[in-house]
């Protein structure tokens, strides 16, 4: 008999699927198949357990950005106050503002509702552009990829508690799929956002004061 010889190997390929960023619809389907509810294949016209998984993303991503990111934090930002009125109104996206560090004396800024509020003078009124810093929310596809793994393993937590029947007011503690998406994040604020004890405020304050001591 003819020995046959051994089967030639195949080349090795590799597969063409490449990796991308988490959509707003994988987000919305990882919550899903926490409770094991089927995959949906888009975001419009959500029902039931997706709708739900929907409100609670943006709910947690609205509180996650608050808190003030490298990435939505946008500094040395002008506003004009308008000719009509004196008013200085805020984008629908802020949620936070503080003037400049060391630029002014003579106002004290905040954010009321949509607009900019001189603390010192009690007025809405400006006579003039102020520069501020502020904190804005970013639509999903604008988040960088840590900041959407974290947001996901926390919306999946609380949109579980939110669905158990026996809930009561009562939260579950993160898992450590959260905890450690938390540390990815905190670590991408440390490595871009260069901080330094200067850029505090205070710091600022000691300085400026210890300047002046000496003139």
């Amino acid at each position: 008999p003819v020995m046959e010889g051994p089967t030639p190997r195949q080349p090795f390929t590799y597969s063409s699927m490449v990796l991308s960023r988490s959509s707003e619809l994988d987000a919305i389907n990882t919550m899903l198949s926490a409770i094991g509810v089927p995959s949906e294949a888009s975001v419009t016209d959500l029902n039931g357990e997706a709708a739900i998984a929907q409100t609670v993303l943006r709910e947690v991503s609205r509180a996650v950005q608050s808190i003030g990111w490298h990435f939505n934090t946008e500094v040395e930002r002008s506003y004009s106050p308008s000719v009509a009125d004196g008013y200085i109104e805020l984008g629908t996206n802020v949620v936070r503002v503080d003037q400049t560090d060391g630029k002014y004396t003579d106002i004290d800024v905040c954010q009321r509702g949509a607009r900019l509020y001189d603390r010192k003078a009690n007025t809405f009124v400006f006579a003039d552009a102020v520069e501020v810093s502020q904190v804005v929310l970013l639509d999903w596809l604008d988040l960088p990829e840590p900041a959407r793994a974290y947001i996901i393993q926390r919306a999946t937590r609380i949109f579980k508690d939110r669905l158990r029947a026996d809930n009561r007011g009562r939260q579950s503690l993160p898992s450590s799929e959260e905890m450690a998406a938390q540390a990815t994040l905190k670590q991408m604020e440390s490595d871009t956002a260069d901080h330094s004890i200067f850029n505090s405020q205070v710091t600022y304050a000691v300085i400026d004061r210890e300047s002046n001591t000496f003139i």
